[in-house]
């Protein structure tokens, strides 16, 4: 991808001779500050990305008339040409899809001209950028880590963590607030204590302070908690729970609610004893016992 063979019939040459960070013709098209990677980051996945970097078995859409005539791919011109096909589906479908991307796809031309042709067009935006990298997910024994990092970030309010069992509906369980205005690269952590057992999908939503949001890509992963060595009574309780399981002695257990949200905490203590849970509000619960043995109960 790096010959000169196909960065001749590239719609991009100009960009690949004269972009601020040298990067490749490959590291424009799939690296991690490509357009496809920062559209993939935003919520709308794309090809070629650094996340999926070739279409597999289906070909490309070659083009139209303005990118075979009016780009870099055209002999003596300089312009730059990257056309857009979008799906039908959350992109197009109603107003609130189109206005949704359009909003992204402002913010990530804004990064994308700022990363490479050190092109500041952040005054002249109403949203303004947060470069978005490394989201991912995996399963630690009874609880899902959330691990993100952003390289840039102004007027950065924050992220919602969404959670879903489908991969279509989500709910937010959990805020983390952002640096503000960084230049930075910034990580961030969120451990999900109260995943499901199976198959759970998470996303990010990125908010501005001026309230303007977006989304990241979604990735999932597979829990697979045992709950059967873990009991408790009454359920639902009202003052005192009683926890028993098959381990014996200098256990930790936590309480979290549905937010993900540590309540309750005692370490090496026996499982089977009693626990004042009086002061919880009412809602459901989970109880994690040395992070990898839970259940849950209702407090009234």
């Amino acid at each position: 991808m790096n010959t000169s063979q196909y960065i001749g019939y590239s719609s991009i040459q100009n960009l690949v001779a004269n972009n601020v960070n040298n990067y490749t013709h490959a590291q424009l098209l799939r690296g991690s500050f490509a357009l496809g990677t920062l559209l993939t980051n935003a919520g709308y996945p794309s090809v070629p990305s650094q996340q999926t970097p070739s279409p597999g078995s289906n070909p490309y859409f070659e083009g139209g008339y303005n990118t075979a005539n009016y780009t870099s791919y055209a002999s003596g011109k300089t312009v730059n040409g990257l056309q857009i096909e979008c799906n039908y589906n959350n992109v197009r479908d109603t107003y609130t899809s189109r206005k949704r991307f359009g909003d992204s796809l402002s913010t990530v031309l804004v990064q994308f001209l700022k990363i490479h042709q050190n092109i500041n067009l952040d005054n002249c935006s109403a949203i303004l950028p947060v470069t978005l990298m490394n989201f991912k997910a995996t399963t630690k024994e009874c609880y899902t880590d959330i691990n993100w990092q952003t390289a840039n970030e102004q007027n950065n309010q924050g992220f919602y963590i969404e959670r879903s069992r489908n991969g279509e509906a989500f709910i937010p369980i959990a805020f983390k607030a952002g640096m503000g205005n960084s230049a930075q690269i910034t990580s961030y952590r969120f451990k999900d204590m109260t995943t499901e057992n199976g198959q759970n999908f998470y996303r990010l939503r990125q908010i501005n302070y001026d309230g303007i949001s977006s989304y990241s890509n979604t990735v999932h992963v597979m829990n697979n908690c045992s709950e059967s060595e873990v009991a408790i009574y009454p359920n639902p309780v009202t003052n005192t729970l009683s926890i028993k399981s098959t381990y014996n002695v200098n256990s930790s257990i936590c309480i979290y609610n549905t937010y993900g949200q540590k309540v309750k905490e005692w370490n090496n203590k026996i499982p089977l004893q009693n626990y004042n849970v009086s002061d919880l509000s009412s809602g459901l619960y989970t109880v994690i016992i040395n992070q990898n043995k839970r259940t849950k109960f209702i407090k009234q």
